[in-house]
């Protein structure tokens, strides 16, 4: 290797049959693996030139394997501009340069391998022709650049940090990036401090909000116990505070702008304009003034708007409900 093999990254794929394969004893033999390595830096620097362009690889492989292995007496070889690639085995070959390599690299290959037929990938030099004629080999032009099918028994080099983000897009890329060299321990330490910051928070503030309702529940029972001494059972408060009121009221004489007898006065002043004969029925409960009318009787705008400006002139809000009737009630009742 031309680097430290610490600096190299490698990737592995089992040979096919070799977890089936045993011995005469019965014994299983040793287990074949194919085994790749690239210089970290050559691939961190083509992954990124990918990502600028938008590119999502989804497998890399060794130049080599763009070959078919050596079969039926046939050696594979590509030129490409002054360079040539060989594949002699499964997972070996070479790389050399066509004018001073290629007729030592082919020579070696063709006395181990036994070849009678060089078949070349991308463009056949009149130099590769020379030597391919020199030791008795009969050329073959594969007119293509690649074979796309030798690669399906080869090493994917885009394995463990380097893995693909496979079909989450950029957020799988960014993913799969931070998780080289370990760079995602620092930005999940973050995430984990931030989340657990924001957790303890949202429960502190939930601990202050509840106190405060207590003690503003506790504050209401209070005040409702000291003005109403009588009152055994507290069920709702603010219910209960409104009757006790209303109670008082009527009692001294003053009677509530919710009592029957109030609205009742007031809705004659406020229907006084209206046609006559138009009501049909009126409904009081719970404080709730209602008016039914004739159907159809109501039916314009215009006396609608005007009964609704008479209501709000003496203090009252009136209400048109979707069949007809109208909720008579005190202005912020």
């Amino acid at each position: 290797m031309l680097v430290d093999p610490a600096d190299c990254h490698f990737a592995s794929m089992p040979t096919a049959g070799s977890a089936q394969d045993t011995g005469t004893s019965g014994a299983p033999e040793i287990a074949w693996i194919s085994v790749a390595a690239i210089d970290q830096a050559t691939l961190a620097r083509t992954l990124e030139a990918c990502a600028q362009a938008q590119l999502q690889p989804r497998a890399a492989y060794s130049e080599i394997y763009t070959l078919p292995r050596p079969r039926e007496g046939t050696l594979c070889l590509r030129s490409d501009r002054g360079r040539g690639v060989m594949r002699t085995g499964a997972d070996q070959g070479c790389a050399f340069d066509l004018a001073d390599g290629a007729p030592g690299a082919i020579a070696l290959a063709k006395h181990q391998l036994a070849v009678s037929r060089l078949r070349v990938y991308g463009q056949a030099t009149d130099g590769l022709r020379s030597v391919a004629a020199a030791l008795g080999l009969e050329l073959e032009e594969a007119r293509r650049e690649i074979d796309i099918n030798s690669i399906a028994d080869s090493v994917n080099l885009l394995q463990g940090s380097y893995a693909s983000g496979g079909g989450f897009g950029f957020t799988g890329r960014i993913l799969a990036r931070l998780t080289r060299h370990g760079t995602w321990k620092a930005p999940a330490a973050w995430i984990g401090i931030c989340a657990a910051i924001a957790i303890g928070g949202l429960n502190a503030y939930w601990l202050k909000l509840d106190s405060q309702f207590t003690d503003l529940r506790q504050s209401m029972r209070h005040a409702f116990r000291d003005a109403f001494p009588n009152e055994t059972t507290i069920e709702d408060e603010l219910a209960q505070a409104k009757r006790s009121v209303a109670a008082l009221r009527t009692r001294v004489g003053r009677p509530s702008t919710d009592d029957f007898s109030v609205l009742n006065s007031q809705a004659l002043q406020v229907f006084a304009s209206a046609p006559v004969g138009i009501v049909a029925a009126i409904e009081y409960t719970d404080r709730n003034y209602v008016v039914r009318f004739k159907p159809g009787s109501v039916d314009r705008p215009e006396l609608r708007n005007s009964l609704q400006a008479r209501a709000m002139a003496r203090g009252l809000t009136l209400r048109f409900d979707a069949d007809g009737a109208a909720h008579l009630a005190p202005l912020g009742g």
